[in-house]
């Protein structure tokens, strides 16, 4: 099998903008790019005509500009480019190849245990060329890697890896998969990663939307006017610390009531050992996956214990998301990562939290109203193919701020905050 084209040719910040334009509004005629832009049709026209003749852009004739000039339809093209999000779970990579368009190509699953290979990453590299070769005219651009931990969002210093061995076999990684590949590779916290891909992949949302992401390790991400929050380097995107007002449940190191000691899995891993939550220092990643799936066995099962963790699981979440609804206007609450037997009760319960909230605020002001609260519209490949998607927004955001323009970041980039 030859090897992909993997060249990434560079784009000036106008080109690298026209892009992020069209992800946006899908379609949009020259002189609507132009105003965007500030400059007028002549002036972009270069930029286009060179994405155009790369395979990045099309052009077609709608009618009528004015004065005899036929106006022009800009999209993007299918071998516009390509981001490769990846993803470590506890005995397997996860791989999603995903377009400009914000669609995902190409995806697969590789048997790989990340905290036992050290520093050898032949299997992963042998199945990125493999899931890339299935799709004809690749250029990739960038590369995402989802991670849970700690790490500088401007240098990609990584303090913290909660899935890998240690936080040098991450610099490993990366360095790797920059001299295989000739691409750049953007350190993403896997919250944002979900996120984001909800972001770009439902379109049922507003254009600059609020939402709250939960995940089933109560990790959490915000986005505000369709800005993504990400706070300083060690802002903690956990909810567990958080305490439930009438909840007596305890955590060695935790407040009294904290939402960790009796929603997380953590606490239900160590209920089922006899040990007091908090206690425990030495956690694997598979420990959760495992555990999750014989928690929804016994769940589906109706065992008793495991019906009354899941209950008080999605009550105790449900008063948490319901007080940070009362307090921002989100749009929508997506939760994503528990098995789908445990997730339709969770929901349930969330959402008749949130109904009790709301009713009594009706009390108090009128047209109040909730978020509808949904799982992620990618399921299980929210994580890797957001990845790619934040891949592509940080490519774009750090050619497009070359311009100087500060205007740009709200105007053109959407709010994406980096």
């Amino acid at each position: 099998m030859p090897e992909p084209n993997v060249t990434n040719q560079p784009m000036n910040d106008t080109q690298s903008t026209i892009i992020h334009l069209l992800r946006c509004n899908g379609v949009m005629t020259v002189r609507n790019l132009a105003l965007r832009l500030g400059v007028s049709s002549i002036g972009i026209s270069k930029s286009l005509s060179i994405l155009e003749k790369r395979g990045i852009v099309r052009l077609d004739k709608t009618g009528n500009g004015g004065r005899g000039r036929p106006e022009h339809a800009v999209s993007l093209a299918d071998t516009a480019g390509f981001a490769l999000g990846i993803s470590f779970k506890t005995s397997e990579v996860e791989l999603a190849l995903v377009d400009f368009r914000n669609v995902v190509r190409a995806s697969s699953r590789v048997g790989f245990n990340i905290a036992q290979s050290q520093m050898d990453f032949t299997t992963v590299v042998t199945a990125i060329r493999k899931l890339l070769g299935t799709v004809e005219s690749v250029s990739l651009s960038a590369i995402g890697l989802s991670l849970s931990g700690e790490f500088d969002f401007k240098t990609g210093r990584v303090y913290e890896a909660n899935d890998f061995a240690s936080c040098e076999q991450v610099e490993k990684l990366r360095s790797v998969l920059m001299r295989k590949f000739h691409t750049p590779v953007t350190i993403v916290h896997d919250t944002d990663a979900q996120m984001v891909a909800e972001r770009w992949c439902n379109h049922g949302l507003p254009e600059s939307p609020n939402m709250l992401f939960v995940g089933e390790r109560l990790g959490f991400s915000l986005m505000l006017d369709g800005r993504l929050i990400r706070g300083s380097t060690h802002w903690k995107r956990w909810l567990g610390d958080q305490q439930v007002y009438d909840s007596k449940a305890y955590g060695d190191g935790f407040l009294s009531g904290a939402l960790a000691a009796s929603a997380s899995i953590s606490s239900w891993i160590d209920r089922q050992s006899h040990v007091t939550f908090g206690q425990r220092r030495d956690w694997k990643s598979d420990d959760f996956e495992e555990n999750f799936r014989n928690l929804a066995a016994l769940y589906k099962n109706n065992d008793r214990e495991a019906r009354k963790f899941v209950d008080r699981t999605g009550r105790d979440l449900g008063v948490t998301i319901r007080g940070l609804c009362l307090l921002l206007p989100f749009d929508r609450v997506i939760m994503n990562g528990w098995p789908p037997v445990i997730m339709e009760r969770i929901l349930e319960l969330v959402n008749a939290s949130l109904d009790e909230g709301i009713a009594n605020l009706r009390q108090r002001r009128s047209g109040a109203t909730r978020p509808p609260v949904s799982t992620a519209i990618l399921n299980e490949q929210t994580e890797v193919a957001g990845s790619a998607l934040l891949a592509i927004d940080q490519l774009l955001h750090s050619r497009m701020a070359r311009r100087g323009r500060q205007e740009f970041d709200a105007a053109l980039f959407g709010g994406f905050s980096y």
